[in-house]
């Protein structure tokens, strides 16, 4: 059976196949390159919203960068780098990352064509 690969080691390879060092991917997620850095070696956990960004600048699914998250949502970063205790709403980020994971393929697509639509009658 194949080891399946740590965040922290998937993150690395996928800075490395697009050739970039760590201060321009920090840059461009608006995070320091020493906090990139404790992601790379698995020191601290992003938060999720980090996350997303790093799908969007890798051009990779969320999916795909959750499924090499070992860790239950609510271990994840409760804020960015920078950013000031927020009052907790009754539904997270977490949360909804915690049920989402749980859902088979079928649900996941149906709640992000759902979201994709929401967000285009938004814009």
């Amino acid at each position: 059976m194949e080891k399946k690969q740590t965040f922290p080691e998937y993150l690395k390879q996928l800075r490395k196949s697009c050739h970039y060092k760590q201060d321009f991917v920090a840059t461009n997620l608006h995070i320091s390159r020493q906090t990139y850095s404790h992601y790379e070696t698995g020191r601290i956990k992003p938060s999720v919203g980090v996350l997303y960004r790093m799908s969007k600048f890798y051009g990779v699914s969320v999916e795909d960068i959750f499924e090499h998250m070992d860790v239950c949502p609510s271990k994840l970063a409760d804020k960015e780098e920078g950013e000031e205790n927020r009052e907790k709403n009754d539904f997270t980020e977490r949360e909804f990352f915690y049920y989402y994971q749980n859902l088979n393929e079928k649900n996941k697509e149906d709640i992000l064509s759902i979201m994709k639509a929401i967000m285009q009658t938004e814009n």
